[in-house]
């Protein structure tokens, strides 16, 4: 297909209604998202949980394009890094 590489913008969005977006491709997976978040965040990345907007819990190993399209996601965190 040959939009698979075509780049596509995610909305991560915390527990307390802060927003980040973040480019992708849709076929990448969320892994690199999540790592990206976490740094940007300075969160410890198992205290991080992402949901899709249908509250689905997401793993790294999921891409953009099997999340049927979603493109927010949902964002609870729990402790941060020192």
């Amino acid at each position: 297909m040959a939009d698979e590489g075509a780049k596509i913008n995610l909305k991560v969005v915390t527990m307390d209604g802060n927003e980040m977006l973040f480019k992708c491709r849709k076929t990448t997976p969320l892994q690199s998202l999540m790592d990206a978040f976490c740094r940007e965040q300075r969160v410890f990345a198992n205290y991080v949980q992402f949901k899709s907007d249908e509250g689905r819990c997401l793993n790294g190993a999921y891409t953009p394009q099997e999340v049927c399209g979603t493109v927010a996601v949902a964002c609870t965190h729990y402790a941060t890094a020192s």
